[in-house]
């Protein structure tokens, strides 16, 4: 039997686009440039929970202007999409870990859910490392 084919996750999240831009790879490429945006978004959330605001613009910054981000934001694959999801998730646990809320564990589960969606096993891993070590 036949399995179905799925498009990736970032192709799925640029939908609502698709008459705009046409293509899948075009439309993978605005979902990355997309994603890029609001992971330097969530790098200043992070940056400025743990190390103060001066910290987190210069997060924000720096991953904004590193090549790999610019790199991986600009061509069409999955690399934009898990990053995004997995410093989603370390936001949502850090904030879960901290105020204690239901609410930020659910967000956590939906970044790791999101990771695993986007990378496999390592949208997973990754997260869970990062908390019991």
């Amino acid at each position: 039997m036949r399995q179905p084919t799925r498009r990736p996750l970032a192709a799925e999240l640029a939908a609502p686009v698709e008459s705009s831009f046409g293509s899948l790879v075009r439309r993978l490429a605005v979902a990355g440039l997309l994603l890029a945006g609001l992971t330097v978004l969530v790098f200043f959330l992070v940056g400025k929970r743990v190390f103060g605001a001066r910290a987190s613009i210069l997060a924000g910054a720096v991953f904004a202007t590193a090549i790999g981000a610019i790199g991986g934001a600009r061509v069409a694959v999955p690399d934009m999409t898990l990053t995004f999801f997995l410093t989603l998730s370390m936001l949502s646990l850090l904030r879960a870990h901290r105020d204690g809320s239901a609410w930020w564990f659910v967000s956590a589960a939906i970044g790791v859910g999101g990771g695993m969606l986007a990378g496999g096993v390592a949208g997973a891993l990754i997260p869970i490392a990062a908390v019991s070590l």
